[in-house]
């Protein structure tokens, strides 16, 4: 919505006063609006807004105006510049807010484990305590901590079969007998 009715408006206004503003500080204005649009709708919606940005400052701002041509140049370098520069600027906001939300996500992943372990180390029974909160936390109808017998056969079923393993706890039900369970 901000790329929508965001181009037009700035165009509208820069174009309102145009006599006293000029190129560099139409390009920075249109730089500004790329950048709302990153922070506020992300990658694709702000390359948009830097492309239709480059189309607009080159038919309304550079002469010859009302026209896709470029008459100078400096004016050519300049509005690739912007093209690049809010494209690049659209590429490191997008992959900041996605880092952020990873580092969201580590951030919860790291609290349920502290909870787990804090639990644990309360509990006069922990491991119980520890299998009970990780099938809680997961969803899960039953947890089962398995140990594989010394001597087993570790052939390519090993997943699958149940006398290589033995139960050391369990919470819930059905109880897996091997980690293919």
């Amino acid at each position: 919505i901000l790329t929508i009715a965001g181009l037009p408006l700035l165009t509208w206004l820069l174009l309102a006063v145009d006599a006293n503003v000029s190129l560099s500080t139409d390009i920075l204005v249109f730089l500004l609006l790329v950048v709302a649009v990153s922070l506020v709708g992300g990658l694709f919606p702000a390359v948009l807004a830097a492309v239709g940005g480059f189309l607009v400052l080159n038919y309304f701002f550079t002469p010859p105006v009302r026209m896709f041509t470029v008459a100078e140049r400096e004016n050519l370098l300049a509005l690739l510049a912007f093209l690049v520069v809010a494209v690049s600027i659209s590429t490191v906001v997008d992959i900041a807010a996605r880092r952020t939300r990873e580092a969201s996500r580590a951030r919860a992943e790291a609290a349920t484990l502290s909870t787990l372990a804090g639990s644990v180390l309360r509990g006069s029974r922990p491991l119980p305590a520890l299998l009970e909160q990780a099938r809680e936390t997961f969803a899960l109808d039953a947890v089962t901590l398995l140990e594989r017998r010394p001597g087993a056969f570790a052939g390519p079923d090993l997943e699958h079969t149940h006398e290589a393993w033995s139960v050391v706890a369990s919470v819930g039900s059905p109880v897996g007998l091997a980690p293919g369970d």
